[in-house]
């Protein structure tokens, strides 16, 4: 049964028991007086692309030349709980948005055939923006996965409690939409600020040393299995500082998905990698303690950093130029091994 107030610029209240949203979206846009400025409606169920879903509700309001709608839904058919997705859309004389308000879920990915899931909770928000109603100019997508757990089955590998923040934006050049463009310049940030990680004889705390990395490059529109980089940014707080400018790409054979790749996806025509600042007491705390344990450098004290850089042509390295800056070693066991205020260069 539909009920719908007639008065104007008073809300209007539709409710259904049972609906198919297309049949709902068309009886709305007929029935609605042009006169309302507020449309609110609700429904028990309702279906969309095969999915049962429930407890939908919406409001649509133009005022002052804008239109602003919000649809929500919240539904238990993709995971065990109460799963609630919302959608704003906003239609302005200059332009106009449409936002996925983050909608959150946990989540299992095999990994390996034989060793336990990587299990996480995952976060996604989405926007795109236009300024005319044919034109796309930017679309946002953040993916958030917190308390990210995993170990393989030797156990060398293992992340326990990692959050990892990821923001991907898509740019239209100037002039031209994101629908009609070549191709697409994007940005993709990442973001881990607590956390540990193990890897091999590697491991590192992201609690104590937040990583931060930030890529650029271009999204070819007719080529969608190729990504091209141009930058890096990779920052660690307290730990290291590098950036690369880069001629590179990411291409996946799209031909035979279920064979296995044995080859690395990247490829790098030319890139020059600058390493501002590598500290040498933080990665050795981090990177290399774990493997060298036992032996006579698995417990000192260390002073210094390192820098340079490096260029490679053709996934080669053809020069590096390394410094290194005041390092102090000092062996808090016997003794066996110190080293005080040392300075090189190493170039190749």
């Amino acid at each position: 049964m539909w009920v719908m107030a007639a008065r104007p610029l008073k809300p209007a209240n539709i409710t259904a028991s049972s609906v198919y949203l297309p049949i709902l979206a068309a009886v709305l846009i007929c029935a609605v007086p042009a006169h309302s400025q507020v449309l609110e409606i609700s429904a028990e169920s309702a279906q969309l692309a095969g999915l049962s879903l429930k407890a939908l509700s919406g409001r649509i309001a133009i005022r002052e030349g804008q239109a602003q709608a919000s649809f929500t839904v919240a539904d238990r058919s993709i995971s065990q709980r109460d799963l609630t997705m919302t959608v704003h859309a906003k239609a302005m004389p200059r332009g106009w948005r449409l936002a996925l308000q983050p909608l959150s879920l946990p989540i299992q990915l095999s990994i390996e055939p034989n060793s336990a899931p990587a299990t996480a909770e995952i976060s996604l928000q989405a926007e795109i923006f236009g300024h005319e109603l044919s034109q796309v100019d930017k679309a946002l997508l953040a993916v958030e996965l917190a308390d990210l757990r995993y170990s393989d089955q030797t156990g060398t590998v293992a992340l326990e409690g990692v959050s990892l923040k990821t923001d991907l934006q898509l740019l239209a050049m100037t002039g031209q939409s994101l629908l009609d463009a070549v191709a697409h310049p994007w940005e993709l940030r990442m973001q881990s600020q607590q956390g540990e990680l193990l890897w091999g004889p590697a491991y590192l705390n992201l609690s104590q040393y937040p990583l931060t990395m930030t890529l650029t490059g271009q999204w070819p529109r007719h080529t969608p299995s190729r990504v091209d980089i141009s930058s890096l940014h990779l920052s660690q707080e307290g730990l290291l500082h590098a950036e690369a400018q880069t001629q590179a790409h990411v291409q996946w054979d799209t031909s035979h998905p279920t064979t296995p790749i044995t080859d690395s996806p990247l490829r790098i025509e030319s890139a020059q990698i600058d390493l501002y600042a590598l500290d040498i007491p933080a990665a050795y705390q981090s990177l290399f303690r774990t493997a060298l344990a036992g032996t006579l450098l698995g417990n000192l004290q260390t002073e210094g950093y390192l820098s340079g850089y490096a260029l490679i042509e053709d996934n080669a390295p053809v020069a590096l130029d390394l410094s290194l800056h005041d390092l102090s070693l000092e062996d808090e066991r016997n003794r066996a091994l110190t080293l005080d205020q040392l300075s090189g260069r190493l170039i190749s």
